[in-house]
């Protein structure tokens, strides 16, 4: 895994309009995380190829996180990940030697966060998104078990 950290948006002519919205919104949540914590990131364009793609020909919405896989390094980019310029990202990306020992744990941890928040913002609340505000219900609670109900307290 790369240490680049990379946003997704989908720019290309395949994506339908409302999916291209609420990818924004997405994106834009990912690169505020990464402004927050200080990190550098580049965007980068959906380009159909990975998990995503059914879910924005259908119209969903959807935004993520890339670390490079075979791409080329820029002497840019080496300025703000390290790295060689002109090399591969990954250069066991789908090989045998793809496994965690190979793995940036910096990387990891950072990108692991931002999956995290970006999972429990949504699904709290996709106003942003999709024009739907949350229910409002994601108080904090004074205990575990008031969140249980009273059927379920001893």
């Amino acid at each position: 895994m790369s240490s680049s950290f990379t946003t997704e948006t989908t720019q290309t002519a395949w994506a339908l309009d409302l999916a291209l919205e609420g990818s924004a919104q997405i994106e834009q949540f990912f690169e505020n995380f990464y402004m927050q914590e200080g990190e550098p990131f580049k965007g980068t364009d959906f380009s159909g190829r990975s998990d995503y793609g059914p879910f924005i020909a259908v119209g969903i919405p959807a935004g993520g996180l890339f670390t490079g896989a075979e791409g080329i390094k820029t002497p840019e980019e080496v300025d703000l990940w390290g790295g060689t310029a002109g090399e591969q990202y990954d250069p066991c990306y789908h090989l045998a030697c793809d496994t965690f020992d190979n793995i940036n744990l910096f990387a990891f941890d950072v990108n692991s966060d931002a999956v995290a928040a970006a999972t429990l913002q949504f699904a709290m609340n996709t106003e942003v998104i999709n024009g739907i505000k949350g229910k409002g219900n994601f108080k904090q609670r004074r205990n575990a078990m008031e969140s249980l109900g009273p059927k379920l307290q001893r």
